[in-house]
Parts: structure tokens; C-alpha cells; sequence
């Protein structure tokens, strides 16, 4: 991953591209936040309205197994709750990696109910799908309940990140498909690229196909539309001509992975030069309120740092252009306006899901761009969504601070 990003430091052009900002790791909870606030700012009648059955089947079963493991938990000790996640299975997770993406649409979530029906217990299909009144007690033991509400609430957040953020964009993520760098990713990993495309005609079938699948996604990095990416790759198979075509979109597919990790417009308040080279001293707008400051200070100032630097974050009460913060009930967590971190009022900021947030966010302060991405895939007739790095603040939820991040910072701030 190193080796790549150090290809070329061309300031990118696709940074904080206008769109939908929906990370791609929510949990069961933040998924029944979405699907309540989507009812509650749309003219939201019914699920019989213009969606897809299964899409609909799958929303409203997993409604249905929310207030229903509310009601069971009720009625259980405080050590003895029925949780679909675990220790095992945490808000971390382990990420979406890119050559691993996740797939869903109307066609898979029919899959994934199918299988559900054909396999589930009958005692919860009949409270969750059949719409017979919810038990107080679990009627199954507790380790099946977990097993199949896993798998009903997944399908669950599928159908609502579907049917509220793709279907509501499907214009947007269609044109997206032309930022999706798995051609890159893989075509820069692959040994001896340049020898392979100038005798790929002697190459297998199987390795042809597999590079000129990858050939054709670089094309489409550089605005080319699908229809002439696969004729002009046709014509270099033919002409032999292949290393010419990966050369000509070679730079295009460069610029449009580097706008996943490098800053553009970077601040102009932030302080780190020669005088204290260990310490890059940032500022932000005061929120007078003294368990919210701690709260902002102590989770930005242990998420950047490393073994020899460290973020030194502080208050002001006023300034121009000062970062603040922003609190709406049931909003997804953003950055607005390039200052403007805005948190969801209704989520308690002692929860992992929203320290991880206000950092990731944080790092959107300092202009670095979500490394997470998802499109429309016509021809699979799927959206598609994947983490650059799992291990990455600014990917996933399961990522962290790293090397990467502060070498950018440094090529930005740091002033000799």
C-alpha cells in the first residue's frame, strides 16, 4: 500500500466530490436511525409505495426484529441481554476490503430473504415476516436467535442503505463507477506489467481477460465512457498495442487514486515547523461546554499522534474560518461547509461508533478525503462498496491513525 501511495503527490481532482456521504460500516442501530429520519424528511407513505417487495420485506422485518429484541431484553437481566453483536463480532468489525467488496441490490436482498425463509425458525419468521404479536421471551434457544437476527438484521441495513441513499442517488453512483480503482490497485501489484501488456497476446485466455478487466476500469478513471473503453481496448488487443493503452490512461487512474488519500486546500490555522517539529498545534472554536471540550480534545488527541508526535488541540473563542461544532437530532454525521462538524444530538458521544466518527470527521477538518467508496454497477445490476484500507482512519471504522496519514499531514503542514 506504501509503494503506492508514493507514486506521485499530483494534487487531486475528485477530492470531496459532491454526493451522498453515508459511510459504508453502519450498525444495526445507526440503520433504524437512517430509516427513521429517511421517514421523517421524506413523504414517506407506505413500503408498498414504489419499492421493490423484497426490498420492502427485508425493511420491514427488520423494524419488526428491532422492537422485538427491545421487548425481549426488557424482560432479561442486565447480563443476561440477547445481543446480536458480541466480542467476537464487535462496531469494529473487520471492514469491507477492496478486493472483497460488498454487493446488494433488490436482486441480492431477494437472495438473502429467500434463504432466510427456507431456513429460519418458524417461531421468529412468523413474528418477523408473518406479523403474528411479538413474545416476551425468546422462543427459540439463544444461539439460533443470534445466528438468523444477524442475518436479518444485515439484510435489513442492505435494503435500507438501498432504498434511502442508492435508490434516492442512482444517478450519482451510476456516473461513480468511473472512480472505482480496482483496476489500479491490482494492474500496480501485478509483476512485470510493462513485459506482460507488450506480449500479451502470448499470455493465457485467463490471464487476458483478467488484465484487460482491470485495463478497462482505468480507462473509465479517465472520463472515457464504457461503451468506447471496450472498443479501443478491443482495437489495442488486435492492433497489439496494449502497453500503449495502459500508458495513455496510465495518469488519469493516478490522479483518481491519489484523491482517496492526499489533501487538497489544506487549513491555513494549523502550526507545526521547525521550533517544535514533534507537535502540530491546531485550533478550534470553543464549545463552552466544558464536558464537550474534554470530549473533542481528549479523542482528537489520542487518535493523531505516534510514537515521537503528537496533536496539540486547542480552544479559541473566536476567529476567521475557526473549525466548531455542530449537534442535529437524527442527521448522519458530516463535515459541512469545509469547518462545520455536525453530530447526530440523539447519539450519546460515549458510544465507540461516535468517538471512532468525531475523529474520522476531525480528519475531514484537516482535508483529508474518505478513502471508502460505493457506485451502481449497470451490468450486475448491484451497488458496489469497498475500503481502500481496512486499517485506515479514514476508510473504516475498523482503521486507525497511521504512517500514511501522518506523512500527509506532514507534506501539507509542516513548515521548515
Amino acid at each position: 500500500m506504501k509503494s503506492i501511495l508514493l507514486l506521485s503527490l499530483v494534487i487531486p481532482v475528485f477530492a470531496f466530490a459532491s454526493g451522498p456521504h453515508l459511510p459504508l460500516d453502519l450498525s444495526f442501530e445507526e440503520s433504524q436511525e437512517l430509516w427513521s429520519e429517511h421517514k421523517s424528511t421524506t413523504k414517506f407513505k407506505s413500503l408498498k409505495t414504489k419499492t421493490d417487495p423484497f426490498v420492502a420485506k427485508a425493511i420491514a422485518g427488520g423494524e419488526i426484529l428491532g422492537k422485538w429484541l427491545k421487548k425481549i431484553n426488557e424482560n432479561r437481566e442486565s447480563d443476561n441481554q440477547l445481543l446480536l453483536s458480541s466480542s467476537s463480532s464487535s462496531s469494529r468489525g473487520a471492514g469491507i476490503p477492496i478486493d472483497k467488496p460488498s454487493k446488494y441490490g433488490p436482486k441480492t436482498i431477494k437472495l438473502r430473504i429467500e434463504k432466510i425463509l427456507a431456513t429460519a425458525p418458524k417461531e421468529m419468521l412468523d413474528v418477523i415476516y408473518n406479523e403474528l404479536p411479538m413474545t416476551v421471551k425468546n422462543p427459540v434457544e439463544d444461539k439460533v436467535f443470534i445466528e438468523f437476527g444477524r442475518k436479518i438484521s444485515g439484510t435489513y441495513q442492505s435494503a435500507v442503505r438501498w432504498e434511502t441513499n442508492i435508490k434516492k442517488w442512482l444517478p450519482y453512483y451510476k456516473k461513480n463507477q468511473r472512480r472505482d480503482v480496482r483496476g489500479f490497485y491490482h494492474l500496480i501489484k501485478e509483476e512485470n506489467l510493462d513485459q506482460k501488456l507488450k506480449n500479451f497476446s502470448s499470455l493465457s485466455s485467463q490471464d487476458q481477460e483478467r488484465l484487460s478487466g482491470h485495463l478497462y476500469k482505468i480507462c473509465l478513471n479517465d472520463k472515457v465512457e464504457g461503451k468506447t473503453c471496450t472498443t479501443r481496448l478491443d482495437k489495442a488487443r488486435k492492433k497489439g498495442t496494449v502497453l500503449k493503452f495502459k500508458n495513455k490512461y496510465w495518469s488519469g487512474a493516478t490522479k483518481n487514486w491519489n484523491s482517496f488519500w492526499l489533501i487538497s486546500k489544506p487549513r491555513k490555522d494549523v502550526v507545526w515547523n521547525s521550533t517544535s517539529p514533534n507537535t502540530m498545534k491546531v485550533t478550534f472554536k470553543d464549545p463552552k461546554n466544558e464536558k464537550i471540550a474534554n470530549w473533542l480534545k481528549e479523542n482528537i488527541e489520542d487518535e493523531f499522534k505516534t510514537d515521537t508526535w503528537q496533536m496539540e488541540f486547542n480552544f479559541k473563542e473566536n476567529g476567521t474560518g475557526l473549525a466548531y461544532l455542530e449537534f442535529k437530532a437524527g442527521v448522519t454525521p458530516h463535515v459541512k461547509s469545509g469547518n462545520i462538524i455536525v453530530m447526530d444530538k440523539n447519539s450519546s458521544i460515549d458510544e465507540y461508533s461516535v468517538k471512532w466518527t468525531i475523529r474520522h470527521e476531525y480528519g475531514h477538518i484537516l482535508r483529508l478525503p474518505d478513502c471508502y467508496f460505493e457506485f451502481y454497477d449497470e451490468k450486475e445490476e448491484v451497488a458496489v462498496n469497498y475500503q481502500l484500507n481496512v486499517k485506515d482512519l479514514m476508510c473504516s471504522r475498523s482503521g486507525d491513525m497511521n504512517e500514511r496519514i501522518y506523512k500527509e499531514l506532514k507534506r501539507v503542514y509542516y513548515n521548515k
